[in-house]
């Protein structure tokens, strides 16, 4: 289990994924100025020339520097597998190789992993697969509708991501509570998001963070 802050405060882990530009020019500045931490997960194939094209509406991705740049500055670095299919449509053998050959690239870049996101997040992922991503990972990371944070003893193959909006009138509850990002177009709402968490006093964690406090 994990050992939460004295106090009940939740913790929270701002995730993006896709390796998009969007979040080192954008959230990784602001984030700087709070002290926070987040995680990319990145499909190796957008560097090794293995996708080709932009995802998410013609959104330019990251350089390697880029990346190296966030994890010198304590950010996690995590695979959104190789190509970024649906995993569902894939036979198991095809995923083990999309599970381990972006750790592999990961770690040749100087990284070290341990955590995946599903592409596609909630159902695009057989229970087969999701057993087989612990042999490569510490923990797996999908996202669904529900916003509600991960309670402990943790379901360590299927962590819940809650999708962003930027939403600022939370009252965090005690949990973890596990953000998905993809593109920030409001920056000011954006900061103001940052604020809400900073005056909450909330504990902002990457999942290698918690995974060094895991015990058992």
């Amino acid at each position: 289990m994990l050992f939460h802050r004295a106090g009940g405060y939740p913790l929270i882990s701002l995730t993006f994924d896709d390796a998009l530009l969007n979040t080192y020019e954008v959230a990784f500045p602001l984030m700087q100025k709070y002290g926070y931490r987040g995680v990319v997960f990145v499909p190796t194939g957008i560097l090794t020339g293995e996708i080709t094209t932009a995802r998410i509406d013609d959104a330019p991705y990251m350089h390697l520097g880029h990346l190296k740049e966030l994890y010198d500055a304590g950010w996690e670095i995590g695979s959104h597998t190789v190509t970024h299919r649906r995993l569902d449509l894939l036979p198991l053998i095809d995923v083990s190789k999309e599970y381990g050959e972006s750790r592999e690239q990961l770690r040749a870049w100087g990284f070290d992993p341990v955590s995946l996101a599903y592409p596609y997040g909630h159902g695009h992922y057989t229970e087969d697969q999701r057993r087989l991503t612990l042999n490569y990972y510490f923990w797996a990371r999908t996202v669904g509708d529900e916003h509600k944070p991960n309670q402990p003893p943790y379901q360590r193959d299927l962590l819940h991501g809650i999708p962003s909006h930027q939403d600022i009138g939370i009252d965090y509850g005690e949990g973890w509570y596990v953000f998905v990002i993809h593109v920030i177009t409001d920056i000011p709402k954006f900061r103001q998001w940052l604020d809400t968490i900073q005056v909450q006093e909330t504990d902002v964690v990457t999942l290698e963070q918690v995974k060094e406090r895991w015990k058992g």
